[in-house]
Parts: structure tokens; C-alpha cells; sequence
């Protein structure tokens, strides 16, 4: 059992590149097949390639065919996945655009609301329940520092959400059996996911040369795509429960508890948020500190009468516990500073 539990994530990475590579040589072959013979009487470059290939042993040419497929996929991968990116920040600005929220939800026309929230939910880079998750282990991580209350509401959730399917292999030591099921499903929601393009390039060109009837295979591809939606969904349900059970810890959120523990701040929530800042730069988190600078004073004022002393407490928390440039930096933003023009600012600059 253990060996096939260390055996069975390596050969699923490798199939979704060979598998994605192999589709890809597939495309390329019938583009280029038709007029193969003629491109190697003009190019003697890839005719002595050819005949180097011939020449081969049966093994050896089988080998470099299955090297090729998987680098051919690799690459492949990356690509798609970086137009993934893209394609989804942009149905992203247009489901966010689409005007719905004048149309009430049960009415004939709720359909079309529903369906525009569930894609704006689809499509956010971390889905809502991986961030309460992260959010709920921010704030026992703050509360075994000894924060008051609110601290850790100014943590940047989107930046350690980040960090969690990292940290999920956590769970090949405290819980094996759920760590391989997160593999299971993260790996098949990336196959599926890979295979897409490829196979409507496939399906594009066979249509193309053979039956215009097979454009109609297209829209049933996307059972793909919401199968990868669902696999991508129960990994992250299986990470989540991992997460309030303990056996994944965001390793940021440990290091920046152990390290307010030891700083002995007073019980007031701007020093603590101070003291986050320049804990989560001392252990090399600069993104994770950005991200407590920027949220804390919306914490920090929620619109009470104290709000421009606990402001006003923070930025000398920040100078009392050494963060002098991140304290120099709130109160250049408080001061709108970074508002006005770039051309403003460089006149206001003694440069002599």
C-alpha cells in the first residue's frame, strides 16, 4: 500500500503531459501531414533529421518519440494554463459588467441573476470557502498569540489563500489517506482542464477537412470543463476540512503567531496590527505585511468617534516597534499623497 501510494501521484503527473503532448502532436500532424513532403524537399535540414530517426533502433526512436510528447506537453501546460489565466480574468470583467442586480431573484428573469453570480463565484482565482477557512485559521493563530479580537481581520486572506495548496502536503504525514484523495482530485481536474484545447483543435480541424457536422462535438466538451470545475471544487472541500481539523497549517500564519507571542504588545488592537506589519517583514512575508498595511486602517476606522486616534496610534506603533518605512509610507497614503500626480510629487522632490 505505501508503495503504490508513492507510486500512483508520480504517474499522474506524468499523464497529463504526455497525454496533453500526444493530442498536440495529433494537431500538428494533420496540419502539417498534406504537404510534409514537400517542406522536406525544400528544408534538407529536417530531411537529415528524418533520416537520423530512421536510422534508430525501434527502442531508441520510441524513446525519444516519448520524450518528445512529454516536453511537447510540459510546454503546453504552462501555455494553457497561462491563457486560462487571462480567459478568466476577462469572463471575470464581463460577468462583474453584466447589469443584474436591478433584476429581483424570483422573478422570470432570476434565472439569469443566479447564473451570473454562480459564474462570478466560478471564477474568482480562490474560491469564498478556501478564504473563510484561511480567515478562521488567522484568527486562532492570532488568539494563541494573545491578540484582542479584531487583529487578524486586517490579514491579507487573498495572499495566504495563495499558500494553501501549497501547505496541503501537509497532509502525506498527519493524514495520508486524505492527502491522496486532494492528489486524486487535483489531478484530475487538471487533465481534464489540459485536455480541452487540444481536443477542440482536434474536433476544428476534423470538422474542417472531413464533416461539418462535427462542430457540433464542440459545446459537449464542455462536460470537461465542469467536470475539471467539480474535481478543482472537491479538492478544495477536502483541503478545507484538513484545515479545521488540523492537519493543515499556513506556514506564514505560524511563523508571524510565534512571533507577536514574543513581542509582549499591550492589549490594544492598532499596536497589534503595528506589530504585524513588521513581524510579517522581519520573517521575509513583504507581501503579507503590504497587505496588513493596506487593510488596517480600514479596520482600524470603522466610523466611531476614536477613529482618528486609533489611526493616529498606529502609525506610532509602527515607528515605536522599528517599521519607520512602513509608518512613513501610512502616512503618506492617509495624506493622499500617492493621489495626486506622479508630476506633483517629483517637483515637491529637493533633488540638490
Amino acid at each position: 500500500m505505501n508503495l503504490l501510494a508513492a507510486v500512483v501521484p508520480g504517474v499522474r503527473e506524468l499523464r497529463t503531459p504526455l497525454v496533453v503532448g500526444a493530442l498536440w502532436a495529433a494537431v500538428i500532424t494533420l496540419l502539417v501531414a498534406p504537404g510534409w513532403d514537400s517542406t522536406v524537399a525544400k528544408n534538407h535540414g529536417l530531411g537529415e533529421i528524418q533520416r537520423t530517426l530512421a536510422d534508430l533502433p525501434g527502442a531508441s526512436r520510441a524513446a525519444a518519440f516519448g520524450v518528445g510528447l512529454y516536453l511537447l506537453g510540459c510546454i503546453a501546460v504552462e501555455v494553457e494554463q497561462a491563457a486560462g489565466r487571462i480567459a478568466r480574468s476577462c469572463a471575470r470583467l464581463f460577468f462583474d459588467w453584466v447589469p443584474v442586480e436591478g433584476i429581483k431573484t424570483r422573478s422570470k428573469l432570476g434565472w439569469i441573476k443566479r447564473s451570473v453570480f454562480a459564474a462570478r463565484i466560478a471564477l474568482l482565482p480562490t474560491p469564498p470557502l478556501v478564504k473563510s477557512a484561511v480567515l478562521d485559521a488567522a484568527a486562532s493563530a492570532f488568539a494563541r498569540a494573545g491578540a484582542p479580537g479584531g487583529t487578524f481581520l486586517a490579514v491579507p486572506v487573498d495572499i495566504l489563500a495563495e499558500q494553501a495548496p501549497a501547505a496541503a502536503r501537509q497532509m502525506w504525514e498527519s493524514a495520508p489517506q486524505q492527502a491522496q484523495e486532494y492528489d486524486r482530485l487535483s489531478a484530475e481536474g487538471q487533465f481534464r482542464a489540459a485536455v480541452v484545447p487540444p481536443i477542440c483543435g482536434l474536433a476544428a480541424i476534423c470538422a474542417t477537412k472531413a464533416s461539418a457536422w462535427l462542430w457540433f462535438a464542440l459545446p459537449l466538451i464542455s462536460v470537461l470543463l465542469y467536470q475539471a470545475y467539480r474535481s478543482r471544487r472537491n479538492a478544495d472541500e477536502v483541503l478545507i476540512a484538513a484545515m479545521y481539523l488540523g492537519y493543515v497549517k499556513l506556514p506564514s500564519l505560524e511563523s508571524l503567531s510565534q512571533e507577536l507571542g514574543g513581542m509582549g504588545l499591550p492589549a490594544d488592537e492598532p499596536t497589534w496590527m503595528a506589530a504585524s506589519v513588521v513581524a510579517a517583514h522581519r520573517l521575509g512575508d513583504f507581501d503579507v505585511a503590504e497587505g496588513i498595511l493596506e487593510d488596517a486602517p480600514d479596520m482600524l476606522a470603522p466610523g466611531r468617534d476614536d477613529d482618528e486616534e486609533r489611526l493616529d496610534a498606529f502609525a506610532q506603533a509602527l515607528d515605536d516597534l522599528g517599521g519607520h518605512e512602513y509608518a512613513e509610507l501610512y502616512r503618506r497614503r492617509r495624506a493622499g499623497y500617492y493621489d495626486t500626480p506622479l508630476e506633483e510629487r517629483l517637483a515637491d522632490l529637493d533633488l540638490n
